[in-house]
């Protein structure tokens, strides 16, 4: 493989800068040197110059030239192995084999084990918490079932009872709620609670005298206590003018009882002695 390497050497040389590249035609023929060797020797090398040329620049071709003449005798074997390879791996509709890197860096066979081991790891680990996914989405659906099926037997169960209440009351009859007899019986059925009051029975009953003794709504409305509207009661404002009377009296008592005294007055010049009046024995 050596006009393999030779050609990889030349692309990454800095004869060849990568911004001087300048596709061109190529105007050379590998025929002449090659009238030596096979064949396959003559069409591998023509495709080295061509993918050669590719790359090549005006003031680099002489360079080119010499490199190739000089290497022709050894590439020709490994061109044709290499030529072979190609062939049976296009047939079988593969891809190429990677040519040798010279300018990559060299990466010691240690790291690349410890990396693929790595993502050996990485890959364990997906694998991994997929599956417990997957474990817990298959719980969820579970009890999604079980609370779909408690809660379809609910309902069915609360169905029957219905339908059990509405046969039975079909077959009483309506006359039988609607009747006297009917909802005696239902009162009856029913537990009477007594209410329990700390008064004493003789004021229990004087409390139910006085309430059948009340006088009637028409009564009170003809004696001026009531109205027929729902307006406010004439007692009622009566009340009212009757609290606010005593209020203010009070305040004025109040304020009465707070003024001072006539000596007070006299000793701090308000008042003279004879304004001052005369207190009565």
């Amino acid at each position: 493989m050596t006009g393999i390497a030779i050609t990889l050497d030349i692309s990454c040389s800095p004869l060849f800068p990568q911004h001087d590249y300048v596709e061109q035609p190529s105007s050379r023929s590998f025929s002449s040197s090659s009238s030596s060797s096979s064949s396959s020797a003559h069409s591998s090398a023509q495709s080295s110059t061509s993918s050669v040329d590719r790359f090549s620049s005006p003031y680099s071709s002489e360079l080119v030239s010499l490199l190739l003449s000089r290497s022709t005798t050894a590439y020709s074997a490994s061109a044709k192995r290499f030529c072979s390879t190609v062939t049976r791996l296009s047939e079988q509709e593969k891809p190429l084999p990677a040519l040798p890197l010279s300018c990559s860096p060299h990466i010691p066979p240690h790291e690349i084990i410890s990396f693929l081991d790595l993502m050996e790891a990485l890959d364990a680990d997906v694998d991994l918490q997929v599956s417990r996914i997957k474990e817990h989405i298959d719980e969820a659906r579970k009890l999604v079932l079980a609370y779909k099926e408690e809660r379809e037997t609910k309902r069915e169960q609360t169905r029957k009872d219905r339908e059990l209440v509405k046969s039975q009351t079909k077959e009483i009859g309506s006359d039988f709620w609607l009747g006297t007899a009917g909802s005696n019986s239902y009162a009856a059925s029913r537990p009477q609670h007594t209410r329990q009051t700390s008064l004493d029975p003789d004021a229990m009953q004087n409390l139910e005298k006085r309430l059948s003794e009340r006088p009637d709504k028409n009564e009170l409305v003809e004696r001026n206590i009531l109205k027929d509207d729902k307006g406010i009661a004439p007692a009622l404002v009566a009340a009212k003018e009757k609290l606010q009377r005593s209020q203010l009296e009070d305040k004025l008592d109040h304020a009465l009882q707070q003024r001072p005294k006539a000596e007070e007055l006299v000793k701090g010049g308000i008042l003279l002695e004879s304004e001052a009046p005369v207190e009565q024995e």
